[in-house]
């Protein structure tokens, strides 16, 4: 590393000390240049005018006394060895209290003592100035740091409250979501891939207590019985776990009221790979509403058969679709010859484009009367057949009303008395 070389100003008022300095200095290799004077203005232009690295100074000049030249060397911002006749305490402490870096007492130094005092004021000068401004970057970071953690810190503090609401929040939907799930009439259960029931909701444990123990087992073993060891031969939670997609079984399961008929649905849960990893099972009791299914195709049965028992036609018109026919019992191809299919295909009433010309507004008026007075009615009137021969009939009906006593269909049975009339069909 190059060796600093340093450019000197010596002010001095005597000249054999001055000239003494000034040869000690140039017999160093590390003094670039040396510049004297013996007063103190002479010193303030050159320290203006040139790039000066250390200052040797006596304190008394010919142009300022010693109190003089320690308030301006106290306002020098450069290095400065003070070179002194007296050692007395309170001139030394003087030199320290303005910003001396060191003195060394005339007639009591060397060449080599020299050099020391000068390379140590100007190191001391400048690390304090490096050590400053290191001090400044360490403060300023230190600053940043400290705002950059306190804004850490606040955007800590804000996540973790909206973390708490988060969570709160989300304990509410839960509870929310499993008061719904619990007081619902259908039974719900999560199921894993192995047939493992992960959790259930309380109409399912009323149902089947041993599925509020999830620790237990399979889920066939919950809903069945631990005797029996493989899965349900029905069982839709396994078909969802093949092929991904929602199955429905309606099957009869022993439980503790007895045989029930159950209405069961799988559906999946996929992952982001469309990989089924659990699957939701509900559960419907369709006991009851099967029995009543049963009890009400019995009594549609029933119903049925004395229709087609009947010597008459038993049909019902509806008043908003143009009094179109919406049923028709089958003995109307006895009596007009048109099948029941084709009745019923037709958009208008079939039944009063056959009453006979003559018959006609008599009987729509007695239909409408009927109407208003919300009566039943009996007539007899003529009708043509599908081979266009004239029949007599006998038509008792009746209408149906809704809550604000408008007609809104009309039942009725027809009879074929062509031979009590004694007409030749």
């Amino acid at each position: 590393m190059e060796k600093k070389k340093y450019n000197i100003l010596l002010l001095e008022d005597n000249p054999v000390d001055r000239r003494l300095i000034e040869n000690m200095l140039s017999r160093m290799d590390n003094i670039l240049s040396c510049t004297s004077t013996d007063c103190l203005l002479d010193g303030k232009r050159i320290l203006r005018n040139e790039n000066i690295d250390v200052l040797l100074l006596d304190l008394h000049l010919a142009d300022s006394s010693t109190e003089q030249t320690l308030v301006w060397m106290k306002d020098q911002n450069l290095p400065v060895v003070v070179i002194t006749g007296s050692i007395e305490s309170c001139v030394i402490t003087d030199i320290y209290k303005n910003n001396a870096q060191g003195y060394l007492l005339k007639g009591e130094f060397n060449e080599y003592l020299l050099e020391r005092y000068i390379v140590n004021a100007y190191e001391r000068v400048y690390n304090q100035e490096a050590l400053c401004r290191s001090k400044e970057v360490l403060e300023e970071t230190v600053r940043h740091k400290t705002q950059a953690l306190n804004e850490s810190k606040n955007k800590i503090e804000r996540d973790l409250q909206d973390l708490m609401l988060a969570q709160d929040n989300l304990r509410l939907s839960e509870q929310c979501y499993r008061s719904l799930i619990d007081n619902i009439s259908v039974g719900l259960a999560l199921i894993s891939p192995e047939m493992t029931m992960l959790t259930s909701n309380q109409q399912m444990q009323r149902w089947f207590p041993r599925a509020g123990d999830v620790s237990s087992g399979l889920c066939y073993n919950l809903f069945h019985g631990l005797s029996q060891g493989q899965r349900c031969e029905f069982c839709p939670v396994a078909l969802t776990f093949e092929d991904g997609q929602m199955h429905e079984v309606i099957s009869k399961i022993e439980t503790d009221q007895g045989v029930r008929d159950y209405r069961i649905v799988s559906s999946p849960i996929k992952n982001q790979s469309n990989r089924t990893v659990m699957a939701v099972e509900m559960m419907e009791d369709v006991t009851d509403r099967m029995k009543s299914q049963k009890a009400l195709a019995l009594e549609k049965e029933r119903y049925q058969s004395l229709v087609d028992n009947l010597p008459g036609a038993v049909y019902r018109l509806k008043k908003d679709q143009g009094w179109k026919l919406e049923f028709i019992s089958s003995e109307i191809e006895n009596i007009t010859g048109y099948p029941v299919s084709d009745m019923l295909e037709v958009r208008q009433c079939v039944l009063e484009a056959m009453i006979h010309e003559e018959d006609k507004a008599r009987i729509l008026k007695e239909a409408h009367d009927m109407e208003r007075c919300r009566s039943s009615y009996s007539m007899e009137y003529r009708i043509k057949n599908r081979k266009g021969m004239v029949i007599w009939v006998y038509d008792r009906s009746r209408g149906l009303y809704d809550d604000f006593g408008n007609v809104i269909a009309v039942e009725g049975v027809l009879f074929d008395v062509t031979e009590n009339k004694g007409v030749e069909k």
